[in-house]
């Protein structure tokens, strides 16, 4: 889940990271180049600030800062910074509603299932 380098990734508190997302720090498109540049690199550091869940098969890309209370969603490609308190989806990322909206319609549609462990969620 991390490239070359997982030091230039800064992960904060209460981080939920689904399968198969991706940090990707550097970009090696420019490997052809150092022939004639032997040090050309193009990396940035990528920040995850607290109470955040990154779905599964998201990418978060160089230069990139994820803000508190974040959701990014499944097949997320983040290219760019994410603000506070929002939901981001879709390739590329892009803002698609707040985190208060979110939970407001997740308290709406839940089954109240998330307590309940094991056998007790196949009865719900």
């Amino acid at each position: 889940m991390f490239s070359a380098g997982p030091s230039l990734v800064t992960l904060e508190g209460n981080i939920y990271i689904s399968v198969d997302a991706s940090f990707i720090y550097h970009d090696s498109g420019v490997l052809p180049l150092r022939k004639n540049h032997p040090s050309i690199d193009i990396t940035g550091k990528i920040t995850v600030s607290d109470n955040v869940f990154i779905g599964m098969n998201a990418y978060i890309l160089p230069a990139v800062t994820i803000g508190n209370n974040c959701d990014i969603r499944t097949c997320a490609l983040v290219n760019k910074d994410m603000p506070a308190n929002s939901m981001a989806g879709v390739n590329p990322a892009k803002v698609i509603k707040s985190t208060e909206d979110y939970i407001k319609n997740c308290i709406e549609n839940s089954l109240e299932n998330g307590r309940l462990v094991g056998s007790e969620k196949v009865k719900t």
